[in-house]
């Protein structure tokens, strides 16, 4: 009784025209759209010892039921998108704060390596030329080597792609950066 209520989403049992023989009626616990389960009444007497007031009384009961568990439903999905959400613009913080990190010193490589290359580059004294040198080597140790905490800016990348995907889980609260990193890379 209760699977074939579950199923149509319409009452069935004692006191409906769906298996009125039963000694249970089953009733659909449901919203205007959705079906999120079945409230069976029954007992030693069966349901057959239900009054018209009673009746009417369990009706609207499941009515509230299903209202109230669609209810929790809706309140479940919105906050599984505002997780959604906040995951993505943490994403994209990420995201936008090592592309800075990656430019600064990118752009300084290409400054120093631009002069090295240059026509203008023979009037560079060879302390100027070690200076470039220099530089280029302590910019692409920055842009390549490590990310804040020591950590290296391949890992902290693949961290921020792994997100979306759903490898690793973000959790909502106030937690320094370092925390967060740490969470994230177990």
């Amino acid at each position: 009784v209760a699977r074939w209520c579950l199923e149509h989403g319409l009452p069935a049992g004692h006191g409906t025209t769906t298996l009125p023989r039963t000694a249970v009626t089953a009733l659909p616990l449901r919203t205007a759209d959705e079906i999120h389960g079945v409230l069976v009444v029954g007992g030693a007497g069966g349901a057959r010892g239900l009054d018209v007031e009673q009746r009417h009384l369990i009706d609207a009961l499941a009515r509230q039921a299903g209202f109230a568990i669609g209810r929790a439903r809706l309140a479940v999905h919105a906050h599984d998108a505002t997780v959604r959400a906040r995951t993505e613009e943490l994403r994209s913080s990420l995201l936008s704060a090592v592309s800075h990190d990656l430019r600064t010193p990118l752009a300084v490589i290409t400054g120093a390596a631009t002069s090295l290359r240059d026509d203008d580059a023979a009037r560079i004294s060879q302390a100027g030329r070690t200076e470039l040198l220099d530089t280029i080597v302590h910019e692409a140790g920055r842009a390549f080597g490590t990310f804040p905490f020591g950590w290296p800016l391949a890992l902290a990348l693949a961290m921020a792609a792994q997100v979306p995907a759903g490898l690793v889980n973000p959790a909502l609260g106030t937690a320094t950066l370092a925390l967060v990193w740490l969470v994230g890379a177990r």
